[in-house]
């Protein structure tokens, strides 16, 4: 053969920056005891609200808390015409949790596993696998005696996940369930498969296996909501706001917990809070200084609605991609809400008490005759250093987000991010990339006029008397340096590059006062 002529010229083909980071969704993420989500794999459900909300009443039945919550939560269309488009799930631990598994659902005939009568299947409980052998249905004569037998045959195995486990056959979902035994502890389970498949592998005769629409739930004892939290957010932080069933009963102590440990992950996720007339005054006063909770009034009789659903809706129907695609929380019309504050003596807690407290809800005002409802006021519970309105709040979620991935997209494209002026340009360009989509959807604001607290304060910590300019005039200001300092733990010089955005938020108008002049 030829000399090859790679000899002579050795060229390399590749993609040359193709590393992009991907931006958060800031889809709502509910927390929910329902075993069937599995405590190590939060469920997103997307492809648009009707599809993601069909499979939601597929999944979990169209009776069920998580279906009813997504059915208000896809309802909302924003006044750019948009819609949630996928929902998030993701496992309290309020309760321990054996490994489990869910058949797939079909049509089984008991006749179909009497000719059994030396299957095997394999069991993976957190890296271990346990095989059972010599299994036979040779003896039954229903569904229910074929989950009787095969219950009977697992328990003999020495596994302790095995000797007390339980097979039962459900009638109503037409499938066989299996819940191991032993005390719950964190980790993965799995049904693998024990051999070739044929008649003698039992776990596809259940419909036991993954690949066929079954569901593997891992393990997992009790975990605190703070616990649970931290589990979700480590495994996915693909989401932007999260609230918690009224099945999962989440104590004012566990509430505050997890808004803390929430608001300390810095304007990352807003946690959406019911309260109700008996208790609006104690949870007020514990979650009051920290930032990130959105408490929403209702009554117990309108509980079932869920309207702290609202502000999840809506930050999930906000379209950043688009201009001008911000939101103004307050004035957002939600479909089967029913107003709990209508200004009216009736009114159990006055609308003025609420919103002294910086508490949500769903209230009527009346022009012409007519009633007309909307959300109000969009707030946030936290100090003044924190945002306040829930549309500056997720904007900040959004705009953050935008960065962070621009800025790791940067340093997994190139071969190196320079501690010079070089790298201080390419960073200054991939943070200019995240400005100009902030102008353009409408997170920073352009010719707000600033007081001249602003004005001194943006002076103060940027050393520079004309940065306030910039803000007021283009909206931002933004400086990179780059500084060396000595690691603690490995005495090695590293170079860090910090750089500094200041922005105009993009505030809403709340009210609106008029003088009318005649003459």
């Amino acid at each position: 053969m030829p000399t090859p002529i790679t000899k002579y010229v050795n060229i390399t083909s590749g993609v040359g920056a193709g590393n992009n980071v991907a931006i958060r969704q800031l889809i709502g993420m509910l927390f929910t005891n329902n075993v069937l989500v599995d405590p190590l794999i939060p469920i997103v459900f997307s492809g648009g609200a009707v599809a993601a909300l069909a499979a939601i009443g597929a999944y979990f039945g169209t009776t069920s808390e998580e279906y009813l919550r997504a059915v208000q939560y896809f309802g909302y269309v924003s006044p750019s015409i948009r819609q949630p488009q996928a929902m998030a799930f993701a496992q309290n631990c309020g309760v321990a949790m054996p490994a489990s598994v869910y058949g797939k659902a079909g049509s089984y005939v008991y006749t179909n596993f009497t000719s059994i009568v030396a299957g095997v299947m394999t069991f993976n409980f957190n890296g271990t696998s346990v095989p059972v052998t010599g299994i036979s249905f040779a003896a039954a004569t229903t569904l229910a005696t074929v989950a009787s037998i095969l219950q009977t045959a697992l328990r003999l195995n020495a596994s302790p996940y095995l000797s007390t486990c339980t097979v039962t056959y459900d009638a109503v979902n037409s499938r066989f369930d299996f819940v191991a035994s032993g005390a719950p502890v964190q980790g993965t389970f799995s049904m693998t498969q024990a051999g070739a498949l044929g008649t003698t592998d039992v776990s596809a005769a259940l419909g036991w296996y993954i690949s066929q629409g079954a569901l593997n739930v891992s393990s997992s004892p009790v975990l605190t909501p703070v616990q649970a939290f931290t589990n979700a957010v480590n495994i996915s932080n693909n989401f932007g706001s999260f609230c918690y069933t009224t099945a999962s009963a989440v104590a004012l102590a566990d509430q505050t917990a997890v808004a803390q440990y929430s608001a300390a992950m810095n304007v990352a996720f807003m946690y959406s809070i019911p309260v109700n007339p008996s208790n609006y005054v104690a949870t007020q006063a514990a979650l009051a200084s920290v930032a990130g909770v959105g408490l929403t009034y209702s009554t117990a009789a309108l509980a079932s609605q869920y309207p702290e659903m609202a502000p999840m809706s809506i930050m999930a129907a906000t379209d950043y991609t688009s201009r001008n695609g911000v939101q103004n929380y307050m004035y957002r019309q939600v479909p089967n809400l029913t107003a709990s504050v209508t200004g009216q003596s009736t009114d159990a807690v006055s609308y003025t008490t609420l919103d002294g407290l910086l508490i949500n809800y769903y209230g009527t005002t009346q022009q012409a005759g007519q009633n007309i409802a909307f959300y109000q006021d969009g707030v946030l519970m936290g100090l003044s250093t924190s945002p306040q309105f829930m549309n500056i709040f997720a904007n900040e979620i959004w705009f953050k987000s935008y960065c962070q991935s621009a800025i790791l997209s940067l340093q997994l494209s190139l071969p190196q991010l320079a501690a010079n002026a070089t790298g201080k340009g390419q960073l200054l360009a991939v943070l200019q990339s995240a400005i100009n989509e902030a102008l353009f959807n409408g997170v920073i604001s352009v010719g707000k006029t600033l007081t001249t607290l602003q004005q001194l304060y943006i002076t103060s910590i940027t050393g520079d008397d004309k940065a306030w300019i910039a803000v007021q005039n283009s909206g931002y200001w933004m400086n990179v340096t780059i500084a060396s300092s000595v690691d603690p733990v490995s005495h090695l010089t590293i170079y860090t590059a910090t750089y500094t955005i200041i922005y105009s938020k993009n505030d809403s108008v709340r009210s609106v006062s008029g003088t009318h002049v005649l003459i």
